[in-house]
């Protein structure tokens, strides 16, 4: 008798743990339960697995629980972890069907703390099929039930909150909103002083780093990889390490930069991780162009995009074939460097990702300004009519780069649609021909509204010469 009052008393300690975030100390009390067989243990143990990442022994926990045994209350919990075990496996749909089941009975029972915990997954659901607009609203709803709730675990829940509201107020570009939000939650989760706080210390890094201050980014940025690395968790931890090397390469610290991504590569590597593995490879590749390292870049690139045929990521792989687009050029082989950027464009555009396409159009211009300036011109537009909007200082420097370099050149495109030949400065001949020939052919067919015969009409060719160079120049 004596042993099951101690056991229920463990029980008891290990969901206040939980609860109150203090996440290390439930895992060691886990052991201790073993031989317990109570469905509750068995729920509190897929939550410890589940904030930890060891997605496999949480879900099978979870499938040894038959739910229509438990109580109201076990029950509402037993759901709330199956929704986030679909969550950590990228089941949108049914992670949300599953936590709306868990709030409508936290919100029978009046429990506001476990109502407000629901919200935020409900949340997470919500922001992942796209809906960040209804996840903000929901984690709102949620610290409103926090108000009164002057315990750990009301700081605990409330710290989670603050950070997923920094984190999507900083991607919609609402700088002061989520600087107040990330400090806040950082100051909330010193405690967990886990997963969350490292990822709110994270987000806060990147906000300091597109403010340019760049120095305590990188502070905290080295802090959250830290317990990341400690904790072995692995897509957070890519996410920190790269921004953390972007931070440090900015400041000049190239080698601090390779040595951050190396300790990051070994845990993920340690751990099986491949999204992030490959992700490390493409973070040394883009540290080595910078160095103007072109042949390393290159090979890094290459092994990250191997990573991304194993993972089937569309977004990551388009990442990688703009970086050897742009190593193909400083290689000066133009054909190469237009086929890697044609296809991140492509991708791109599948997975409707402006920034990606801004991105590929920008790099694409730049590889191909030497040989066709006029085509470069309209992809550096492009670009910036995709990018325009993300309020990223480091993307507008690069735009600026890659436009001054454009227009430096010998032959400019005037806003009022003129070709200019400086005869001061001859361009190539042939560059020279290509330009004028596409600068013809695109506004005779404008003219034309695309019929080929009125076309050749205006240029005094013939419809068939028309059509062999729209299909040259891909207009």
């Amino acid at each position: 008798m004596r042993a099951t009052r101690e056991e229920s008393a463990l029980v008891v300690k290990l969901m206040e743990a939980i609860d109150a975030g203090r996440f290390e100390e439930a895992d060691r009390m886990l052991p201790h339960l073993k031989a317990n067989a109570d469905s509750l243990v068995a729920i509190l143990e897929a939550e410890v697995n589940l904030y930890f990442r060891r997605l496999e022994p949480a879900r099978e926990r979870l499938a040894q629980i038959d739910p229509w045994r438990l109580g109201t209350r076990s029950l509402s919990r037993y759901l709330l972890a199956l929704g986030q075990c679909h969550l950590e496996h990228e089941q949108w749909e049914l992670a949300g069907e599953l936590l709306e089941g868990a709030c409508c009975l936290y919100k029978l029972l009046h429990a506001r703390c476990h109502l407000a915990r629901g919200l935020y997954y409900l949340g997470m659901a919500r922001l992942k099929r796209g809906n960040g607009g209804e996840a903000e609203a929901l984690w709102e709803q949620a610290k409103a039930l926090l108000a009164e709730e002057e315990t750990a675990r009301g700081d605990f829940v409330l710290g989670v909150l603050e950070y997923a509201l920094g984190a999507w107020r900083l991607q919609t570009g609402r700088i002061e909103e989520a600087r107040a939000s990330l400090h806040s939650s950082v100051r909330l989760l010193d405690e967990e002083h886990g997963r969350y706080y490292a990822s709110a210390l994270g987000a806060l890094g990147a906000l300091l780093a597109s403010c340019g201050e760049c120095a305590d980014a990188a502070e905290k940025l080295w802090e959250a990889q830290r317990i990341l690395i400690r904790y072995a968790i692995g897509d957070p931890l890519a996410d920190v390490t790269t921004t953390l090397a972007a931070v440090l390469v900015q400041m000049g610290h190239f080698d601090e930069a390779e040595h951050a991504v190396h300790e990051s590569l070994d845990a993920l590597q340690r751990l099986g991780h491949e999204r992030g593995t490959g992700r490390m490879f493409k973070a040394l590749a883009e540290i080595y162009l910078e160095r103007n390292d072109v042949a390393r870049a290159e090979n890094a690139a290459r092994v990250a995009l191997e990573h991304t045929e194993t993972i089937r990521d569309d977004a990551l792989r388009a990442e990688v074939q703009i970086l050897l687009g742009r190593t193909a050029a400083r290689r000066r082989d133009h054909e190469a460097a237009e086929q890697a950027l044609s296809r991140a464009r492509q991708i791109a555009q599948s997975l409707e990702d402006r920034k990606l396409e801004g991105l590929a159009c920008l790099y694409w211009a730049e590889a191909c300004y030497a040989v066709s300036p006029m085509q470069a011109q309209e992809l550096i537009a492009r670009a910036q009519e995709l990018l325009r909007l993300l309020s990223d200082p480091r993307i507008e420097r690069e735009i600026e780069r890659v436009a001054q370099r454009a227009t430096s050149e010998r032959i400019k495109l005037t806003p009022d649609n003129k070709l200019i030949f400086d005869g001061n400065f001859l361009p190539n001949w042939y560059v020279a021909r290509e330009t004028l020939e596409r600068f013809l052919l695109k506004n005779a067919l404008r003219q034309a509204e695309g019929n080929l015969t009125k076309a050749g009409e205006l240029l005094g060719i013939t419809k068939v010469h028309v059509h062999n160079l729209r299909r040259q120049f891909n207009l």
